[in-house]
């Protein structure tokens, strides 16, 4: 128990490291690529963050962005944010209208992925926090000499 809040103050910590204005980026179905310009910046749900000098009067007007499903269907996120009226940040959504069953089990496989991934990464963490926990350690005096031992 110890450990678990151990890995969730340190993804907090994580997290309020990101500045700027936060954009969620998310679709029905989750599990679409986010690609914004050329560059691909990962799978919906996902935050990117704008630094706050590229908002003008209010408005974060972003790099187009799209979300591309697995099944090839593809449609663009809005560009033109009002900050104004979300001042904390913003949930970008999109539908694919014409979902199936690719884009309904690539969500799926890839949400078990990432729940298998995130279950290896604690098992991992939590190993790393025993092997740097307290340790013991034994002296014994033997004539004039003594040996420690640490386990």
């Amino acid at each position: 128990m110890k450990n678990f809040f151990l890995v969730l103050l340190c993804v907090s910590f994580l997290y309020g490291c990101q500045s700027g204005y936060r954009v969620q980026y998310d679709s029905a179905p989750q599990s679409a690529m986010v690609v914004c310009g050329y560059e691909q910046k990962g799978y919906t749900p996902i935050n990117l963050y704008y630094p706050k000098e590229a908002i003008q009067n209010g408005i974060l007007k972003t790099i187009p962005c799209e979300a591309i499903w697995s099944s090839g269907y593809r449609t663009y996120f809005n560009n033109m944010i009002d900050t104004k009226q979300f001042p904390n940040g913003v949930r970008n959504s999109v539908q694919n209208p014409y979902m199936n069953n690719q884009d309904i089990q690539f969500d799926y496989q890839k949400k078990q992925a990432d729940a298998k991934a995130t279950s290896e990464a604690v098992k991992n963490f939590n190993e790393a926090m025993q092997n740097i926990g307290p340790k013991t350690t034994y002296c014994n005096q033997i004539g004039f000499q003594t040996v420690c031992n640490t386990y």
